[in-house]
């Protein structure tokens, strides 16, 4: 009786699933970095999506459950036309900024995007590269933008530190696969987005703005 009095007590700590969630987050960041290799095989992918769907369902079942978070609190809300109008022009300026800043800095230290991701994700098929730019621009917005953000901000009453470790997360967790140059192209992203959600509070402007950009890069970009 006291083991389920323990348990019941931790489930109503708020704190304790806060950082339950932000634990999951980590495992699962330590996972896609020691084991990234794994993924470039047709079935790696599927792991690696589903993984990230099933990490992302319980994030959210933990805030809206566990931390008595309503949804609005990770910026799940219906975007204002303006929120709208915005996607296309955070896509742009991501583009613009990866070529006249990320591209001169990467050539500056001698570096070389690894393109080898991409050509096999092109290499799938077709069906299987929209489930990858689905499940990246959906589920990495929620886990490494709109949850870490708002509950490190939270946590250390810093904005600032909270898109620190946002950025951070989501820059290492995509350099095992793409290399540490593609890294700074990813450092843009990452911040641009989470300026772009500091913004608006609302993660689906970020969202539209990663599927937009992924699509550009998996559907319009030549590499093979």
């Amino acid at each position: 009786m006291k083991i389920l009095h323990y348990l019941k007590s931790i489930f109503k700590n708020r704190k304790a699933g806060l950082w339950t969630g932000l634990l999951l987050i980590l495992l699962y960041a330590f996972d896609l970095i020691f084991s990234s290799n794994g993924h470039l095989t047709e079935v790696g992918t599927w792991f690696s999506d589903g993984k990230k769907w099933l990490l992302t369902f319980f994030l959210l079942v933990i805030s809206y459950y566990w931390e008595k978070d309503k949804m609005r609190s990770l910026g799940i809300k219906l975007p204002s036309w303006q929120g709208l109008a915005l996607i296309p022009v955070v896509t742009i300026t991501i583009i613009l900024a990866q070529q006249f800043i990320g591209r001169p800095l990467i050539d500056l230290f001698g570096g070389e995007t690894d393109r080898s991701a991409l050509i096999f994700i092109q290499s799938l098929p077709i069906y299987q590269q929209v489930i990858i730019v689905l499940t990246a621009g959906i589920t990495e917005e929620i886990i490494f933008r709109s949850y870490l953000i708002e509950r490190f901000e939270e946590l250390t009453k810093s904005t600032t530190v909270a898109v620190t470790v946002s950025i951070v997360f989501f820059v290492g967790v995509h350099i095992p696969a793409w290399g540490i140059a593609t890294g700074i192209l990813q450092m843009l992203i990452a911040l641009i987005m989470a300026l772009t959600y500091i913004w608006r509070r609302n993660i689906f402007v970020p969202i539209g703005a990663h599927l937009l950009l992924n699509s550009l890069g998996v559907f319009l970009s030549k590499t093979q």
